[in-house]
């Protein structure tokens, strides 16, 4: 009985993501229709992204130090302080969303720059695209 309950609560919850899911999909399918409103979500996403990657670092920094309870910094530690201070990324896209990810990125990595005082390094790989039914 307890098991029956469990099972429906997880298949509700299943189709509720789904739900959510397609109506991303079909939304993003009418945001790339938009010029101005598709590089805008892209400037945005690039930047959460690149804050993201940041937030990581951060995270598994405090953990490490936390982990070893040493003031002795060890090589791991120094390795991932030095991936702190130059963040290097590489965007790989769709060859229909290349100009616009081209022209998003540089107010992306300054919006980065803004909330992280942290430069970082931002390829736009231009030789092996997304497939275009992403």
């Amino acid at each position: 009985m307890l098991n029956a309950a469990r099972l429906r609560v997880l298949k509700a919850r299943e189709d509720h993501v789904g739900s959510v899911l397609d109506e991303a999909k079909k939304r993003l399918a009418e945001a790339t229709k938009d010029n101005a409103k598709y590089t805008g979500l892209l400037q945005q996403l690039i930047a959460q992204g690149l804050l993201q990657v940041f937030k990581y670092f951060v995270s598994n920094v405090s953990y490490v130090a936390l982990k070893s309870k040493k003031i002795i910094v060890s090589y791991e530690l120094l390795y991932i302080l030095s991936q702190l201070l130059e963040l290097n990324v590489l965007i790989r896209c769709r060859q229909a969303d290349l100009p616009y990810v081209e022209s998003v990125v540089a107010p992306a990595i300054s919006h980065y720059k803004e909330r992280t005082g942290k430069d970082c390094n931002v390829k736009v790989d231009n030789e092996s695209f997304l497939s275009a039914h992403v």
